[in-house]
């Protein structure tokens, strides 16, 4: 068997893995430019949004690679937990383990006693509810359990195209306030990068920065896919450790 909360490391390590796979794949993808520029009228405001539309389908790699991230991290977190009960009930194989999650903090609490039998030590709850592993909490990390449970198909499909902000070339830009924006519309797989006010005129050179995003499923606004999973492996691995640690220290 392996030592105390190892299996947890692990998955965090193969999640890295995965991680810099994505990056590869995604700068392959990008350095292809899959995708083409056009302005158009907002009918509700008069405004010009200028658009990136999405000619090419980006494949299926990249979210599958996402999917074995999210799995890896999301893992990770139970298995420390059942290594927390390992060391803290005494019973080498404990049953009904699992990091607690719900949508709001009672249902947190309440999914520590979700299994029959669950051996979550009592001394050790407090501490993983305090990492608040539901909606709004300070640890960013309900979402990746929301992501985790998606089905396969979307998250397959949850794919998009994202701006990281706009640079300007030579040229002019005359009666416009000019708004950045990063607006993804899913089914006609076109963003909007910038809008100008109603009367402007614009001759100039502009260069989006492209990222590529979860398009659909409505968590994370409009960071990127990278900023995401990067921010994810930060604090999965913050969490196990302290887990470790406060089980050490529960110990003694």
């Amino acid at each position: 068997m392996l030592k105390p909360f190892k299996s947890s490391k692990i998955l965090i390590a193969r999640a890295l893995e995965h991680f810099n796979q994505f990056q590869h794949v995604e700068r392959g993808i990008l350095a292809k430019k899959p995708y083409s520029f056009f302005t158009d009228i907002d009918p509700e405001t008069g405004e010009t949004r200028c658009k990136v539309k999405v000619v090419t389908d980006l494949g299926d790699k990249l979210p599958v690679i996402a999917f074995d991230i999210v799995n890896c991290l999301r893992s990770s977190l139970d298995h420390a937990v059942y290594d927390s009960a390992r060391a803290l009930g005494g019973n080498p194989k404990p049953s009904g383990t699992k990091f607690p999650f719900g949508k709001t903090a009672a249902d947190a609490r309440a999914d520590l006693d979700r299994y029959k039998g669950n051996e979550v030590p009592v001394a050790i709850r407090p501490f993983l509810l305090a990492f608040e592993p539901y909606q709004g909490g300070k640890e960013a990390i309900w979402e990746l359990n929301e992501l985790r449970n998606q089905k396969i198909h979307r998250i397959l499909q949850a794919v998009a195209v994202g701006s990281g902000g706009v640079g300007f070339g030579n040229g002019y830009i005359a009666n416009a306030t000019i708004s950045t924006a990063s607006e993804w519309e899913h089914v006609n797989g076109e963003l909007t990068y910038m809008r100008l006010q109603p009367g402007a005129k614009m001759q100039i050179q502009v260069n989006p920065t492209i990222s590529i995003g979860f398009g659909d499923i409505g968590l994370f606004g409009t960071k990127s896919a990278v900023e995401i999973i990067g921010d994810f492996l930060k604090i999965i691995e913050r969490i196990v450790l302290a887990i470790e640690v406060e089980t050490k220290r529960l110990i003694v």
